[in-house]
């Protein structure tokens, strides 16, 4: 996910995840961690900013709400 800087910002207040592949959840998928990386580009732990883990909230899909300024 990539999002636009702009003048006013912008806040992250939801995201899902759905795994529509061949993953096994209860033994390929511990959590799923979601972290904003302020720059963009390539990961970085060092400047990356956690929000938080999404909890499971279906057979196959992870989803919470946020309150996170990007």
């Amino acid at each position: 996910m990539r999002l636009n800087d702009n003048e006013t910002g912008d806040t992250l207040t939801y995201r899902e995840i759905t795994n529509s592949g061949t993953a096994d959840e209860t033994t390929d998928i511990s959590a799923i961690k979601l972290w904003y990386q302020p720059a963009g580009g390539v990961f970085d732990a060092a400047t990356a900013v956690y929000v938080g883990v999404l909890p499971k909230t279906g057979l196959r899909t992870w989803a919470a709400t946020f309150n996170n300024p990007v």
